[in-house]
Order: structure tokens, then sequence, then C-alpha cells
């Protein structure tokens, strides 16, 4: 499980640059982990794709065809999309909210308290049924000695639940000793690989000096208002890296753009002094 903090409401920022500039974050805010067995929203194709790419050579006919494309900038989208989709990869990411997950401990530290306090009623009456045994018929020192180490173990078992309701008990009391990782809903899930594949395919169009933009139509039903070739040729691609084929929701291909734009539009971490950071005051 890897972390990644960002601030409060905000799509994570990953990037070095911007985490050593951005200040201190608030009390409450998110961190981003990558969960095994979280659901992806999109049955993409995935498989080891290698050099191979992921668009068959019909596809790639067909795509040059309907977006007036070069064959050979389109097998090298071909090969990107192979590489985010790559079966080994493990890309969603899960938004845990500080607050909420602190909160969220409440009914599981009350369970475990109660669980203790079974425990330690249970381990105070198996030290007391062994009390009054005697090793007076013992035929051995060895055997003698048995009975005095079960009691120990007994005596050993109390004083490590007790410590343990101790312990649990200020964890009750202290607010951030203890948080439930888990996301709340689906809302919460970053499924990075669709991320990937929209930046690829904003690459690619952006290659061949096409606007990376869309348009809006308030006209079109609620679900279609945003459009425009590049919103076509994404959603093309999307329908042949699926199975079955699926269309995005346009408005999450528009915040897909978004984010793409303003990463471009970020400075160079490699070459750009700390000072000139985009976060910098």
């Amino acid at each position: 499980m890897t972390e990644q903090k960002s601030r409060a409401k905000l799509e994570p920022n990953l990037s070095k640059t911007s985490k050593r500039c951005a200040p201190d974050p608030p009390d409450d805010y998110s961190i981003w982990l990558s969960m095994d067995g979280i659901a992806p929203s999109v049955p993409w194709r995935l498989g080891s794709y290698g050099n191979g790419g992921a668009l068959s050579d019909s596809d790639l006919l067909e795509l040059a065809k309907q977006f007036d494309l070069p064959t050979g900038l389109l097998r090298t989208l071909s090969q990107q999309l192979g590489f985010c989709l790559d079966v080994e990869s493990e890309v969603n990411l899960v938004e845990v909210k500080r607050s909420k997950a602190i909160e969220r401990t409440g009914s599981d530290i009350e369970k475990a308290l109660k669980l203790t306090e079974t425990m330690e009623a249970a381990a105070k009456k198996l030290a007391a049924l062994l009390e009054p045994l005697s090793t007076q018929f013992a035929n051995s020192k060895e055997d003698a000695a048995i009975l005095p180490a079960a009691r120990a173990k007994a005596q050993e078992l109390c004083s490590t639940i007790t410590a343990t309701i101790d312990a649990i008990d200020a964890i009750r009391r202290t607010s951030g000793s203890a948080a439930v990782m888990r996301p709340f809903n689906k809302v919460h899930v970053w499924d990075k690989r669709r991320e990937y594949v929209i930046k690829t395919c904003c690459h690619t169009w952006s290659e061949v000096r096409r606007s990376i933009t869309y348009t809006s139509n308030d006209a079109a039903p609620k679900g279609k208002k945003r459009e425009g070739p590049l919103v076509d040729f994404i959603q093309a691609i999307v329908a042949k890296v699926t199975d079955p084929p699926k269309e995005l929701r346009v408005e999450t291909i528009r915040k897909d753009i978004d984010r793409f734009k303003k990463s471009m539009a970020k400075p160079d971490e490699l070459t750009t002094p700390p000072d000139k950071c985009i976060n910098s005051s």
C-alpha cells in the first residue's frame, strides 16, 4: 500500500516539485492509496501487449481514415496504450479522507473493547480454575512444575489482556491514533488507467497540432453536452480497448482533458528551480 498526500478536496498532485513547494496541509486532507481488489470503473481489455500494442492493424487503418491521422503515429499510440493496459500494472487509487477515516474507527474500537473485556473475564475464570489445584501426587519434580507453569501463563494472559484493554482505550481517547483505510464509495476511487488512456490520446492529438479542447452544447441531452473531434477520438479509442466496448461519460473525459491541459501548463520539474514552482508563494 502506497500513500500520496493531497490537499483537501483537490485531485492529488504527485510531482515532487509540487510537494516541496506546497504549503503544509490543513488538519483535514485526503491521501490516495493503491489497493488490491478494487473493481475498475471501465472493463479495460488488459493484457501483456509488449511492443505489439493494444490495437490491431485493422483498428489502426480504421482510426487513420476516420480521424485523418498518420498510421505511424497511431502505431505509437497503440504501443503506449498497451503499456497503460498491462495486466501487471496497479493503478487504481483510492481516496481516503482523514476526518472520515478517523471517525469510522469508532464502532471497531467499541467492538474491540467489548471483545477484550469478554476475554479478560474468561482469562480470570481460567486463572481461578487453576488456583485451587494441587501438585501433591506428582510423580516427579518435572511433573510438579507443570501446574505452576500453567498458573503463570494464566496470570500472564490476564495481564496481557488488561494491557490490551488499556491500549485500545487509549486509541479511543486519542484522535488520529487509528483510522479505517477504505473508500466510502466508488466516487472516491480514481481509475488511473482511464486517465493514462485519455492522456495518451491527448498527446497523440497534440502531435498533429490539433487543439486539446472540447465544446459545450447546452441543447444536447444530459450526459452529452461535451463534444468535439478530440472527445470523439477518445471515445473511439476507449471502445477498442474495452471488453465489451464501452464509452466514457463525457464529463469524465472533460475532467481528464482539463487535467492534461493543466499538467502541460506546469513548469518542467526537472529544470525549474524550487522557487519558480507553480505552487510557490
